[in-house]
């Protein structure tokens, strides 16, 4: 399982860098239609819809994170169901933002890169990064894969301040 992450996650990095090398600037609707699916799904989070969730990621995404302590480094993978069904799981109220988000394109295929922060329950839980891998199809952009690193102290602060309820 550790060998699987660790494969998922450099060949994630490895897209994403190829991506870098050769993308275009985003044009302006395309990047803000990929920002939107991205808001969105923060609002799934939020809502906690499956519903949601189905129309904004693609049947077979993964979502890959990371997080880092004294005790070592724990990688966690998820299928898209399985990340559903976590949110799904628990009650307390998620707010997620982003911000100094990069927005990468090269025609059907996007990458965006940002900071984040989570609050759980109305309190700070932690920051980041959010790296999420978009498609563009028929329907629209959709997320093909989501990964995330986690830190818990000298997080830099959000620009927008503390979110409001």
């Amino acid at each position: 399982m550790y060998q699987s992450a660790i494969r998922l996650l450099l060949i994630f990095a490895f897209c994403t860098i190829s991506l870098l090398s050769r993308a275009d600037p985003a044009l302006p609707q395309d990047r803000s239609d990929v920002i939107a699916t991205v808001e969105g799904f923060f609002a799934a989070m939020r809502s906690r819809s499956a519903t949601e969730f189905e129309t904004l990621i693609l049947p077979d995404a993964v979502v890959h994170g990371y997080s880092a302590s004294a005790t070592g480094v724990r990688l966690m993978s998820m299928t898209r169901d399985e990340y559903i069904s976590s949110l799904q799981s628990g009650e307390q109220q998620l707010i997620e933002r982003m911000w100094d988000v990069q927005v990468l394109l090269d025609d059907r295929l996007a990458v965006l890169w940002a900071a984040y922060d989570l609050y759980v329950g109305g309190q700070f839980s932690h920051c980041g990064i959010d790296a999420f891998t978009l498609l563009k199809t028929d329907q629209g952009w959709r997320i093909s894969s989501v990964g995330f690193s986690t830190q818990r102290s000298d997080c830099p602060p959000n620009p927008a301040g503390e979110p409001a309820d």
